[in-house]
């Protein structure tokens, strides 16, 4: 993939995204094709307000706004360019919008202070956001992770849920993982942008499994539709329930086809963001729900993510050639399904290891 640093000193590339606030900036600019948005941009902030932030991979430097009526406008790096900036187009600072977005609806909540954070893993700052809120000693955090990582190594993300129950899960469009979080919870929260107006608005989705379709659906709203509480974000496809937070699947309603489906489950369609309004109907039933036990502290864990917990465990026994331990484990791991109970069988130091 060519880099700025490819680029001719007069750098022609199409520059779409920057941030305001210097180079460590964390407020994102789109910048929109047509010339009369463009300007009116430029003249809202000043020539020199435009950076190619480092939170979006680039140098830094100050870019210039070009507006043009018969080119599409863009950003451009002044001479000489040496960026080493890989994504420029529209969705290169979704992560800066998402994370700006969270901060922004916590914080009118009531939820403050909310700081947002950029996590490098392996490409870097747009792999993971996460946005820390709350008072100190009730500190919580929304974890949103962007890109995708090997089963082995979420399955170590996903085991920290057992011991923090302070750290919500979330996933980005691209992550590939919400599959595997609807194993454990029924249901995965996702973040996407869609350009509307001129900017990068950005939405949350509920995916869940339909059956007896087989496939994952998501339903999409807007963070103002949505609240906090104690177990999670709560979106409007989503109930509190004794176990936790479910999707909501009671009583029936009918579809153009004759066919059923349950009242309020979204009319969505699978993966993309969809355009509102549009979708697909299908006949569903409804679903049966992870059951969970009480670890400690009247805290509900589902039986699968207990199993997770267990596995991941016994993978750190093994590391530090503590057989015996991390057999016993697996072992407890593969008593329990996602409607089985094996507490009761969970020695006492397996149980304190699982809390630690």
């Amino acid at each position: 993939m060519l880099s700025f640093r490819d680029a001719p000193a007069d750098d022609t590339r199409k520059v779409r995204t920057a941030v305001l606030g210097g180079s460590e900036g964390k407020v994102p600019v789109f910048l929109p094709y047509d010339k009369r948005s463009a300007g009116e941009l430029r003249d809202l902030h000043g020539r020199d307000a435009f950076c190619c932030g480092v939170l979006l991979g680039g140098c830094g430097e100050i870019l210039t706004l070009r507006a043009s009526a018969e080119k599409k406008s863009h950003f451009a790096h002044r001479p000489p360019a040496t960026c080493q900036r890989i994504s420029a187009g529209e969705d290169s600072a979704d992560h800066l919008y998402i994370g700006e977005a969270l901060r922004e609806w916590l914080a009118s909540l009531g939820q403050k202070p909310a700081k947002s954070e950029y996590i490098q893993q392996r490409s870097g700052p747009w792999d993971a956001v996460r946005v820390r809120f709350g008072k100190a000693g009730e500190q919580r955090a929304v974890h949103v992770q962007m890109a995708g990582m090997a089963y082995k190594d979420w399955e170590e993300f996903a085991a920290q849920d057992v011991k923090q129950t302070n750290v919500l899960r979330a996933y980005g469009p691209d992550s590939g993982l919400p599959v595997h979080e609807c194993r454990l919870s029924d249901y995965a929260l996702r973040f996407a942008c869609e350009t509307r107006q001129g900017t990068r608005a950005v939405l949350i989705g509920t995916q869940f499994l339909v059956v007896p379709a087989g496939e994952h659906m998501v339903e999409w709203a807007s963070l103002q539709e949505c609240r906090i509480a104690r177990v999670g974000i709560v979106t409007p496809a989503l109930r509190e329930t004794p176990e936790g937070l479910r999707p909501k699947r009671t009583g029936t309603v009918s579809v153009p086809n004759g066919a059923a489906r349950t009242s309020g489950e979204p009319v969505a369609e699978p993966g993309r963001v969809p355009t509102r309004g549009q979708g697909m109907a299908m006949a569903i039933k409804e679903v049966s729900r992870p059951r969970s036990c009480e670890l400690s502290d009247g805290v509900a864990v589902s039986y699968a993510r207990v199993r997770v917990a267990l596995r991941s465990l016994g993978r750190q026994y093994s590391s530090m050639r503590e057989h015996g331990r991390a057999q016993e484990a697996f072992e407890a791991a593969r008593g329990f399904s996602d409607h089985t109970d094996a507490t009761r069988g969970l020695s006492k130091w397996l149980r304190q290891d699982l809390l630690r």
